[in-house]
Order: C-alpha cells, then sequence, then structure tokens
C-alpha cells in the first residue's frame, strides 16, 4: 500500500487511470529475449571474474603464500531489469549493454597487493621428533669456506670433523650450540656457526675436503632432534623470507549501485517493479534471491527452541556488520573461518577448538546431508577462490539462510547461484 500511494504521488499517473493501465504500469514492457540478454550479460560477467580469481595463481606464479578476500559475487536479476524498465520504459539489449558493463565496474573491483615478510617462527621439538625440512649446505676448513679463520677450531673452542660437525647461523641459529641432530641416519653436533642465513641455509655440514663440501651444494633434508640431547625438549627457531600475493574482491550491493543511478521517480518506479517482479515473476527463481538486508532476517522460534543453536545464534548475531580483516579472529574484524571459529568458541556449548581455518572446521565435524541440515550446523563451500578442500565455511540458521562474514558479517541465502555452485557440504559439531 505504501509503494501504490507513493506512487500514485509520482509522475506514474498511469496508476490513477484505472485497474487495466496500473497491470502495465507494472509490467516489463521488454520482450523475454531482451530481458535473458542482458541478465546473461550480467552473469558471463561475473563468471569470467571468478575464472580470473581461480586462475590468480597459476597467471601469477612465484609467490610463496596466497591470501584471498572475496566478496560474495552474486545479483538479483530483477533489479537489474526493474532498473533498465524504469530508466528506459522498453528497451533492448543493444540499448543498454555499454551502460551494462559500467554497473558491473561500479559492483565489483579486484586488486592485488604483492609484499615480501621475513617470518620467524619458534617451536619446541621433544627428543626423537622432526624438525621438519631444513636446507643444508657444506664446508670444509679451507680459505675459500672459512676465509681468515681457515685451519682454526670451531666457534665452540673444538676442531670440526666430518660427519659430525654442522654450523649454525650465528645471529638467527635454528637450534642452540650443542645441540644433537640426526639427518640422513647420521648424528652431527651442532659445533660451528656462521653467516648461512644469508644464503638461505639451515645447517652448514662440515666436510674434510673442499671438492666434497662443493658437491653437496644446497640439499633439503629432514632433521630430528637426537635422543642423546639429554634434555627432553629444544626451542627450534626458523626465519624465512616468505612472498605474499593479496587479492581482494569487493563486491557491492547491486542495488546500492543502482539506486545511486537513480532520480527520485526512477527508484520509486525501481521499487515498484522490484514489489510486483514486473509481473514475470516466472523470469527467474524467486526463492533464490540474494537477501536484499540480511541484517533484518531472524531464526524461526522453532529453531531457536534447540537449545544449544539458540546460544549460537545469541553470539554470532552480536556480530552482523564487523567488517572483513584477513585471518581475523576478534570483534573488530572476522574473516570466515576466524568468525565461525570465534562464535563456537565462545558460545557457551562447551567447545573449544581454537583458531581453525574453513578446512580446519570440517574434520572435527560429522558429515550430515543437505536434506538433514538443521540449524546449528556449519555450511561449506569450496572454489570461492584457487584452493583444495574448503574455502569458505558459515553457520546454518535455518530456511536456506546463513550467518556468515562475508563482506561484513551478513545473514545470505545459501539458494541463491552462487552459492549453490559453490557448496561443498553440511557439517555437525559434536
Amino acid at each position: 500500500m505504501f509503494i501504490m500511494i507513493a506512487v500514485s504521488l509520482s509522475s506514474c499517473t498511469a496508476l490513477l487511470e484505472g485497474g487495466n493501465n496500473t497491470f502495465v504500469s507494472t509490467t516489463y514492457p521488454s520482450d523475454d529475449a531482451d530481458i535473458y540478454a542482458v541478465e546473461n550479460a550480467y552473469a558471463a560477467m561475473e563468471a569470467a571474474l571468478q575464472e580470473q580469481i581461480n586462475s590468480m595463481e597459476s597467471r601469477n606464479s612465484g609467490y610463496d603464500e596466497y591470501n584471498y578476500q572475496i566478496d560474495e559475487i552474486t545479483h538479483n536479476p530483477y533489479h537489474l531489469i526493474s532498473y533498465f524498465t524504469a530508466k528506459y520504459g522498453q528497451f533492448t539489449y543493444e540499448q543498454v549493454a555499454d551502460e551494462l558493463e559500467a554497473i558491473f565496474q561500479a559492483q565489483y573491483g579486484i586488486s592485488m597487493v604483492s609484499s615480501t615478510e621475513t617470518v620467524t617462527e619458534t617451536k619446541t621439538v621433544s627428543v626423537g621428533e622432526s624438525l621438519g625440512q631444513v636446507v643444508t649446505s657444506g664446508y670444509c676448513s679451507c680459505s675459500i669456506c672459512c676465509g681468515q679463520w681457515a685451519g682454526s677450531p670451531t666457534s665452540s673452542g673444538v676442531y670440526p670433523t666430518a660427519n659430525h660437525t654442522i654450523a649454525v647461523d650465528a645471529s638467527n641459529p635454528i637450534v642452540p650450540v650443542g645441540t644433537k641432530i640426526v639427518m640422513n641416519g647420521v648424528e652431527y653436533t651442532v659445533e660451528d656457526t656462521g653467516n648461512l642465513s644469508a644464503y638461505g641455509v639451515d645447517f652448514d655440514v662440515y666436510y674434510d675436503s673442499h671438492s666434497e663440501a662443493l658437491a653437496h651444494g644446497h640439499q633439503t633434508w629432514e632433521a630430528y632432534l637426537a635422543d642423546d640431547n639429554g634434555s627432553q625438549t629444544v626451542e627450534v627457531t626458523t626465519t624465512e623470507t616468505v612472498s605474499q600475493m593479496y587479492v581482494t574482491v569487493t563486491g557491492t550491493s547491486l542495488d546500492a549501485v543502482l539506486r545511486s543511478l537513480m532520480d527520485s521517480d526512477e527508484e520509486v518506479r525501481y521499487d515498484l517493479y522490484n514489489y510486483t517482479y514486473g509481473n514475470r515473476s516466472y523470469l527467474f527463481d524467486v526463492d533464490s534471491l540474494p537477501l536484499a538486508d540480511g541484517s533484518s532476517y531472524s531464526a524461526s522460534s522453532e529453531a531457536l527452541s534447540d537449545e544449544k543453536f539458540a546460544k549460537m545464534y545469541a553470539e554470532a548475531i552480536k556480530y552482523l556488520g564487523v567488517p572483513y580483516v584477513w585471518g581475523g579472529y576478534s570483534p573488530s574484524g572476522f574473516d570466515c573461518s576466524g568468525f565461525v571459529s570465534y562464535v563456537i568458541n565462545n558460545c557457551g556449548n562447551g567447545w573449544n577448538y581454537g583458531r581453525l581455518t574453513a578446512e580446519g572446521l570440517r574434520p572435527i565435524c560429522t558429515y550430515v546431508s543437505p536434506s538433514e541440515a538443521q540449524p546449528g550446523d556449519l555450511i561449506f563451500f569450496q572454489g570461492t577462490y584457487n584452493t583444495s578442500g574448503a574455502s569458505h565455511v558459515g553457520i546454518y540458521i535455518g530456511d536456506g539462510k546463513m550467518i556468515h562474514c562475508g563482506s561484513p558479517v551478513q545473514i545470505s541465502n545459501i539458494n541463491t547461484e552462487y552459492y549453490t555452485l559453490h557448496f561443498f557440504s553440511f557439517g555437525r559439531l559434536p
């Protein structure tokens, strides 16, 4: 009624001329073929953007890590058709093709930023455990290898011996001097130091001759903490330079973009067409449309009668509108898995799984078929960017909806084409 009154006060005076004209004024006048051509062209641009994301690593190889922040790539097709109808009345695809591209550029943006970071990690390793894969090189006592210290004792005061002595970096040693390490079945003792980090080396292995040291080159071995260490644990420190690419895809609400392009009269007509679906609800599946305002949706009273889900839901909705932050795990900013991890750890259901990735959350759940999914189950998606396993996760709240950290934390319809295409599985927490 509000829309009808508003329209009657606008320039759409045809509504005052009788029921038949009212029906015409709320109906899309364009041919189905042109409407579908417009929608198909926009969907094709979204598909091309998704393919650009999926091929990011193959087209930009050489980075150690790729970090993604990908907003939802979707739109309500009725919004698109209502906009062009409100603006032009009857239209053809050829008439609006150029503007269609401009609208797409206004809705979506993609940026790629590269950086290099020095990452230092310290972990405690027990006797018999692996330090992991380490980079080794070879050296001897000659002047080429040792310069002015050629023929001198090691930094620990003893003379080096083959199949026994290894060196670590003087400033950032991977393990302390004196530690005994097993590599390739040989037990070595850290007795020397040098400038190893500059060459990306963890351990320098001593040889009796320069030819043997030269032949060693750079080799990656697995290292173990030897039983002879006496102490049961050793602090292992690794420092490496990591090259990273940060990929950001922003997706503004199409509705917000279109409203910014209309005057007040056009916006009134746009709202009316959206309200009636242009009297052509057969054009697109109205049950799979993106939510216009997810924050206005509430879980059903039946779903909330489950105490465990009610606690999850109460905790989750506190953070509606919190922005997306790479790696975020606090109410000041979340990423998708950080949000779900935070909610389940803090909702009062006795769960404490720490900070897990989307793929890390999946194994702690029991698989649930889509037909048996219940509010409180986790919902996983794959292929939202190029990574193995689950790449996105949310909390299912019933009625085909989930709460998740997109950009920002929001409630979304899981039956949209985008989420249907990328659906992976449901999982139930213990």
